[in-house]
């Protein structure tokens, strides 16, 4: 790579991807690098972009509709077709040494093709709530450069602080070099007069477009007012006909589709009036979660532990007191019961160290591995055996101490049950399940009930605990990913509405297992 690059920009769609990709690429041009961009040439870019005197590789794509699922292939076709597009482009051109996506969909092809000819890219975010383009293609980023801070938590990579950069958002310099004396000149407004600018974008804002129209006459009466309003392509044709300005008043109202010299404009102008992304408060934090990249995998991981930890925890207390009872030694018995309680007790600290040391390569479950020759791993590194100790370690510590209260309703059976079975010839198996079980049943009901409104929420000290540089990513679950957000990071709102979803999902899970139980044993359920 030489000093002089060659950087390839994709950006399209609307004004919003494009004006920032303009400000860098007008930087890097003035540096003397060589920048051409992606894009289409219908769009806004196929205008923009020429315009400023760039290179332009049109290419066609299609956004992925996700309220229309089955168009997905045709996507993905036509982002095929622009991959190989600019692969033949490239070929007879000078390849680029670096390209960088600014969130629409038509940098798919761009990067992707980056990603196979092993060309690094950059992404940069202009919102605080990023688009489904840049999360996509997130994952192989060099970087990530943001305009706001409340889209860090979307693109951060685990063991890399410095992969998401906070950059701002680039201006063109004809914005910041505009002149408020031939703003106004273009536009034959008075400097004494009073200037209100109103865009929405530039695809506009429809609310916005209406209810300005509505209030026309009273802006026109307002003596030495005069209005510059950018509908938007869409919305020219019906903001002009709601208007319906009369010759006079189209002097001081001008209405257009798009403001080409915004930087003049804006320095012009005295007020301006433009849309804002509202968000219900009461709503904001769980979209936030939801638009997280990595909400998904969180929740699923959640889900997975809690409910493989209940498929294993749940039945063998029950199992493992169905055996007690059945010993008739005492001493064993009480030795049996008092050893199983033993693990219970141990911290969880204590836990997790016997894991951590017990999972090393020098270990003792590599020590068993060995015996049966096969080859030591770090069971330490990584989410691979994380589920193997997290389950059997659940199941050491809580089986003995679970059997306490099946153990308590046992002791309840009459004897003369017994005796009458044993004179009807019925061996064990017969008598647990006739006897035993039926006695057992009302109990091992209501903890299903009360154990399935816990499946969210998994033994947060020791994952926290089991947690390290290689696995953190993969181990993260709801509760660690509130203590996370909330004690380490101070959103305490966000992890408030986090935990509040999780403690929803329960609350379903109760209700369903009770509604289950309901239907199999009525006398059981809870309510």
């Amino acid at each position: 790579m030489t000093d002089k690059m060659t950087v390839a920009i994709a950006a399209g769609g609307t004004a919003g991807h494009i004006n920032p990709a303009l400000a860098l690429a007008e930087e890097l041009r003035d540096r003397g690098h060589h920048v051409v961009f992606v894009g289409q040439s219908h769009k806004l870019e196929g205008r923009l972009v020429p315009e400023a005197g760039f290179d332009f590789v049109p290419i066609t794509v299609t956004g992925f509709d996700r309220s229309r699922p089955w168009m997905a292939l045709s996507s993905l076709w036509r982002v095929y077709k622009a991959k190989r597009t600019l692969g033949s482009h490239f070929s007879k051109a000078c390849k680029p040494d670096v390209a960088i996506g600014f969130g629409a969909y038509v940098e798919v092809p761009l990067l992707g093709w980056c990603k196979d000819a092993g060309i690094p890219y950059l992404l940069h975010e202009q919102n605080s709530v990023p688009g489904l383009a840049n999360k996509m293609m997130s994952s192989h980023a060099a970087r990530v450069c943001i305009s706001v801070p409340a889209a860090r938590s979307v693109f951060e990579r685990e063991g890399d602080p410095d992969h998401v950069l906070m950059t701002g958002n680039p201006v063109r310099r004809s914005v910041i070099e505009g002149d408020r004396v031939r703003g106004r000149r273009a536009l034959d407004v008075p400097e004494d007069a009073t200037l209100l600018l109103v865009f929405g974008g530039s695809l506009g804002a429809q609310h916005l477009n209406e209810r300005v129209a509505s209030l026309k006459n009273e802006l026109l009466s307002r003596d030495n007012l005069y209005v510059l309003h950018s509908t938007g392509a869409d919305g020219f044709e019906d903001t002009e006909r709601a208007l319906a300005l009369m010759p006079e008043e189209a002097k001081r109202y001008r209405v257009q589709p798009y403001i080409d010299n915004m930087g003049d404009m804006l320095a012009a102008a005295d007020l301006v009036l433009s849309r804002y992304e509202w968000c219900d408060p009461l709503f904001k934090n769980f979209i936030k979660f939801f638009k997280n990249v990595n909400s998904r995998y969180i929740i699923w991981n959640t889900f997975r532990v809690g409910v493989l930890t209940l498929l294993f925890t749940y039945p063998l207390p029950i199992i493992f007191a169905l055996a007690l009872n059945e010993i008739k030694n005492g001493k064993f018995k009480r030795v049996a019961q008092t050893a199983s309680y033993i693990p219970h007790f141990i911290s969880v600290v204590v836990i997790c160290s016997m894991l951590n040391r017990f999972g090393s390569l020098n270990g003792l479950f590599n020590d068993v591995r060995a015996l049966f020759g096969m080859s030591r791993v770090d069971m330490n590194s990584g989410d691979t055996y994380f589920l193997l100790e997290y389950i059997g370690s659940a199941v050491w510590q809580g089986v003995g101490w679970g059997s306490i209260i099946y153990l308590s309703a046992l002791s309840n059976i009459d004897t003369s049950l017994y005796d009458v079975a044993n004179l009807d010839g019925a061996n064990r198996l017969q008598k647990i399940r006739h006897i035993a079980w039926p006695t057992i049943m009302p109990t091992s009901a209501t903890l299903l009930i009360m154990n399935a409104g816990s499946v969210m929420n998994a033994d947060f000290q020791k994952i926290l605990l089991m947690q390290n540089t290689t696995n953190t990513s993969k181990l993260e679950v709801l509760a660690t990913f509130v203590y996370h957000q909330g004690i380490e990071s101070g959103e305490f709102s966000y992890s408030t509405a986090v935990n509040l979803f999780s403690s929803v999902i329960c609350l379903i899970l109760v209700w369903g297992t009770n509604m289950i139980v309901r239907r199999t044993s009525p006398e059981n359920s809870l309510w």
